[in-house]
């Protein structure tokens, strides 16, 4: 019989049901549940976490959200403030030719009242790329776009862990979902899960990695931003922003940071 003080949580993912134990004393439960329809997104968490075995609301938690201004990873940073979580937004410069949406996740921090912090990752000669154009949804679904970096996710994931260690968070959460972007393999739950593993040999402080969005459709994850009081003007996911008279700029429309967006929004309408 779980003693009185274990959590039981219960989180969604791509992969096979299994159970754990935890660093953390949360007993997580991995299961497969039906998504929730477009219509039905509330403020909620739609990962079901239970409440504690006491009766009472699960504790509010430290969490280090790795934030870039995009759709995922915005609504990350809400439902953690929704959830009560004391809540960093952690940026990371790295000379992206879309940096346009840094601005807009320091917005929605802004307009939030969220801890914002951005990273600088100097020196990072990264081979040029271009990206695909004009693919439609199923075409993006079944390979990455050439713009893929390689490593990238794991370098962050390394920076925002050593950032919640040293504010003693108990999370890092990231906007990785693997129903739309099954082809990139640092969007996957055995990538989460084996990251977690290496970070809790490799630091005497382990923290949790979650991706409480990975077994949701982007038309969901829309839906669940709409619940919160966003559009798709308060986030940025294109990949080839375009520059206008007097420094604003605007989406192409055309590369597959676009395609996904406007699939997802056009969802919900």
């Amino acid at each position: 019989m779980p003693v009185p003080w274990l959590a039981i949580e219960v989180i969604p993912t791509c992969g096979f049901p299994y159970a754990r134990i935890s660093h953390r004393r949360i007993w997580k439960i991995r299961a497969r549940f039906a998504r929730p329809t477009v219509g039905g997104v509330s403020c909620k968490p739609l990962n079901q976490q239970a409440k504690c075995l006491d009766g009472g609301e699960p504790r509010p938690m430290k969490v280090v959200v790795c934030h870039s201004g995009g759709l995922d990873s915005s609504v990350c940073v809400i439902r953690a403030l929704n959830q009560g979580h004391e809540l960093l937004s952690l940026g990371f410069n790295y000379g992206q030719r879309a940096r346009i949406e840094l601005r807009y996740a320091k917005n929605l921090c802004d307009r939030f009242g969220v801890e914002r912090k951005v990273f600088r990752v100097p020196r990072w000669s990264r081979p040029p790329r271009e990206t695909h154009r004009d693919r439609d949804i199923e075409e993006i679904r079944q390979r990455p776009s050439r713009g893929f970096l390689p490593g990238r996710n794991a370098i962050f994931m390394c920076l925002a862990v050593t950032e919640a260690i040293g504010r003693d968070a108990d999370e890092v959460w990231l906007g990785l979902n693997c129903i739309d972007s099954p082809g990139y393999p640092d969007c996957q739950p055995a990538f989460v899960e084996a990251f977690e593993r290496m970070m809790t040999v490799g630091t005497d402080h382990p923290i949790a990695i979650r991706a409480p969005l990975m077994d949701l459709s982007k038309p969901n994850i829309a839906a669940e931003a709409r619940e919160y009081g966003l559009t798709r003007d308060d986030v940025w996911s294109c990949y080839r922003p375009r520059r206008k008279r007097g420094g604003s700029y605007e989406r192409c429309n055309s590369c597959d940071g676009c395609g996904v967006s406007n699939h997802a929004w056009e969802m919900i309408v």
